[in-house]
């Protein structure tokens, strides 16, 4: 996947249902986060995930292409220093290890 491809909620219709099934379900448990990177008033980046048992699972990010390249990251600070604010003691990225999260 490369910059300005289409997101994994366009490329991949059925997980976005599981999200979208799920959302409610963590909402309605004080779970949910959704945290935002805005600039001017326009969402720049955006993390969707839960807080179950002192860790945070990360489910899906994105941000956009049009803006600052390092968006993403820049949130991904913000929400790991917001789970140790929240006292969660994990930030779980899910999913397959990559060269970038073991950079945090």
């Amino acid at each position: 996947m490369t910059r300005g491809d289409p997101g994994t909620l366009l490329r991949k219709p059925m997980q976005a249902e599981i999200y979208r099934r799920f959302a409610p379900v963590v909402l309605a448990n004080g779970w949910l986060r959704l945290r935002t990177l805005s600039k001017g008033g326009e969402t720049r980046a955006i993390q969707y995930g839960y807080c179950y048992k002192g860790t945070f699972l990360q489910l899906q990010k994105g941000f956009d292409p049009g803006y600052q390249a390092d968006a993403g990251n820049v949130l991904r600070q913000y929400a790991i220093e917001s789970c140790i604010a929240e006292g969660l003691k994990c930030y779980d990225f899910l999913g397959e290890m990559t060269k970038h999260k073991t950079r945090w």
